[in-house]
């Protein structure tokens, strides 16, 4: 997985229900990621008020394999622009 695949993007892991999302990910020189930082989010796909400041948690290795990118989300990596 790459960082513009997990980076600020709303994820499942395999066999678990709820919705995390990437805080931050570090990566491999080759920018294939190593390491996740997390926190869990709403199930209906939102961040939950003061998420700034939630404890992360982290998957390294081959844990990373668990991890399923929501495709419908942009991510937070995106921002809309609306010009008058």
């Amino acid at each position: 997985m790459k960082l513009i695949d997990i980076q600020r993007h709303f994820f499942r892991i395999k066999g678990d229900e709820n919705v995390y999302f990437c805080i931050e990910a570090e990566t491999r020189t080759d920018l294939n990621v190593k390491a996740v930082n997390y926190i869990q989010a709403n199930n209906d796909g939102t961040l939950p008020f003061g998420w700034e400041t939630l404890q992360t948690r982290r998957i390294t290795g081959e844990q990373l394999k668990n991890i399923i990118i929501d495709e419908g989300d942009l991510g937070m990596a995106y921002v809309l622009l609306v010009l008058d």
